[in-house]
């Protein structure tokens, strides 16, 4: 908790016990701070933020699957859909090599899961969706500031502290991490993966709730 406060100014004016209350919660699923959740400032409280790495690692600790993941999807990448259940569908061919993939934007991201038994499940959001999810639903993202960020009206200091309120200002960096947690979280919670002991979806409903 001292360590979380001194790091971070917005947090110290926080109610105490919302930022207790947060990370309480993440030690609680067995996460730690700064990878596996967070503990983002609105106003005078304090959300409990899953990461993309928290979300996927209680996924992974389910014990259903073989394998899961989500991929950030090139310009050139998707070619079209499938006719027969309009699924879109990926050439991930289309670039030999990383450094050739890096020329070209991020479009979208696609996630996936296979479970044991040989059920597999995607899902695709482009960035345009994700960013307008974003808006929607997450407090601490304004979209006219956003807008303002992108078109680089602010100082190098509102950037910053942009940063620290919510992870979705932090393009290039932590915003990505949010992207893949949106399309994960929408997968496990498509109700195509049945959880034993519902420790998911109850860290989903507490996801960016209030404390």
């Amino acid at each position: 908790l001292l360590q979380i406060a001194s790091n971070n100014e917005a947090i110290r004016e926080c109610k105490a016990a919302t930022v207790a209350a947060c990370v309480l919660r993440g030690e609680g699923y067995g996460l730690v701070y700064g990878q596996g959740y967070y503990a983002v400032p609105y106003g005078d409280s304090c959300n409990f933020i899953l990461s993309y790495k928290g979300l996927l690692q209680l996924a992974i600790a389910s014990g259903e699957l073989c394998d899961i993941d989500v991929v950030p999807v090139r310009e050139g990448e998707l070619v079209g859909r499938n006719p027969r259940n309009k699924k879109p569908v990926f050439d991930f061919n289309v670039y030999k090599t990383e450094e050739e993939e890096k020329d070209h934007p991020v479009i979208g991201y696609m996630g996936y899961f296979e479970k044991k038994d040989g059920f597999y499940r995607s899902e695709y959001w482009t960035v345009d969706k994700l960013l307008s999810h974003a808006f929607r639903y997450s407090a601490a993202f304004k979209e006219e500031t956003y807008k303002k960020l992108v078109s680089g009206e602010l100082s190098e200091r509102e950037v910053e502290k942009l940063k620290k309120s919510s992870p979705w200002y932090d393009i290039g960096g932590n915003q990505e991490m949010m992207m893949k947690k949106t399309v994960l979280r929408s997968m496990l919670n498509s109700g195509y993966l049945a959880l034993a002991d519902n420790v998911i979806q109850r860290a989903i409903v507490e996801d960016g709730k209030p404390l």
